[in-house]
């Protein structure tokens, strides 16, 4: 492979499914320059701001997803089949060598597209039970992802499928770097984050908000760092307030390794990308599974977390104000917990993700002009 290279990744609609891909494309990007990258996805204006952080080009598909409803059938089959026909005439035009799906319904048509072309399909997938679009694109993968061994049952076994991790952003997690004056948080107190996700913060924003007051008589040792996803900032930053809790209530930040960085424990929703990057820095955590989510995948992701110690389950309907507080206390508290957690934490985490997944898809295009070069 001398020539310049050409890598087309599709999906999105979620940090969830961005975050994985934008760290494979980036050790593509560290690996060879002058690779072209190109990312296909739903033209959301989250996914604009996190695609800033790599040079590459950005297209929108028009996408639906899959619906038994007979009024919206016809979007869902325009949107297909027109997905299809500008992602092969993209394909073309960029000389794609590999397709690399990254989940959501976004990646579905790129992925007929590669089968289409016969150009290699490669698709991350981020949770112990894969969605709808990856089970689908899996019938015409080369290689699947998965971040664990168990999740290998949910497609054929005539795909290679490698348990490679999720792979995550650089994250450096080290007691000297934690980086409290950036959040203007004291290095004295324990920090509790406190993060939900783009689908699942609405929920556990209002069971947060309602068990803040449990906090109150911690309020001299613990601070808080709480990224809402944009929803309910203010009526908990009263309520952080009402509490004498110090409190950095945002809804979004995309240096983690920094909140990371700050955090004792945290409590989390239990996508998949979440669960790669807490292991990955080997903090401690109380997962709070989204009750919604698709297949019931984040309880199945937390199980995998719980069984090793690494973190705490608790559902949504369960976490009363008085069970949040026992949680709190009884491990934010605990030096023991705390450190058993963080070493069964790191055990679980796969920080080289990104590039075992380059090294894969490398050595199969690698095999691939092989072949060409043979039947030339």
């Amino acid at each position: 492979m001398t020539e310049t290279m050409s890598y087309c990744f599709a999906g999105g609609g979620t940090g969830g499914h961005l975050f994985p891909g934008i760290a494979v494309a980036k050790e593509i990007r560290r690996r060879d320059s002058r690779a072209r990258i190109t990312f296909l996805s739903t033209g959301r204006r989250m996914e604009r701001q996190l695609l800033r952080s790599i040079d590459c080009e950005v297209a929108e598909l028009p996408s639906a997803p899959f619906t038994v409803r007979p009024w919206k059938l016809p979007e869902f089959f325009w949107s297909a089949f027109e997905g299809v026909r500008r992602a092969r005439n993209l394909l073309a035009r960029n000389r794609v060598d590999a397709v690399i799906g990254v989940g959501g319904y976004c990646s579905v048509s790129p992925g007929g597209a590669a089968r289409m072309t016969g150009i290699p399909l490669f698709l991350l997938e981020q949770n112990a039970i894969p969605g709808k679009a990856n089970r689908l694109a899996g019938l015409w993968a080369h290689t699947v992802f998965v971040p664990w061994e168990k999740a290998r049952k949910w497609f054929s076994s005539k795909v290679r499928v490698v348990p490679a991790g999720n792979p995550t952003r650089k994250l450096l997690r080290a007691n000297y770097l934690r980086p409290y004056g950036y959040f203007g948080l004291s290095p004295y107190r324990k920090t509790l984050l406190v993060m939900g996700g783009s689908q699942g913060a609405l929920g556990l924003n209002r069971r947060i908000y309602r068990a803040i007051a449990e906090l109150a008589e911690f309020n001299k040792e613990i601070q808080v760092l709480h990224l809402t996803g944009g929803k309910g900032d203010g009526s908990l930053v009263e309520a952080y307030r009402d509490a004498g809790i110090p409190a950095v209530v945002m809804p979004f930040i995309e240096e983690m390794d920094k909140a990371y960085g700050v955090a004792d424990l945290a409590i989390s929703r239990a996508g998949g990308t979440s669960i790669a990057e807490l292991t990955a820095v080997g903090l401690p955590a109380i997962l709070v599974p989204f009750p919604a989510a698709a297949h019931d995948h984040q309880r199945m992701n937390a199980n995998e977390m719980a069984r090793t110690g690494a973190a705490l389950v608790v559902e949504e309907k369960n976490l009363t104000p008085g069970e949040f507080r026992k949680l709190i206390a009884g491990t934010l508290f605990s030096p023991a917990a705390l450190k058993e957690m963080r070493r069964a934490s790191r055990s679980l985490g796969r920080p080289d993700a990104a590039r075992v997944v380059v090294n894969h898809i490398e050595r199969a295009l690698f095999r691939k002009d092989r072949k060409l070069a043979k039947a030339g």
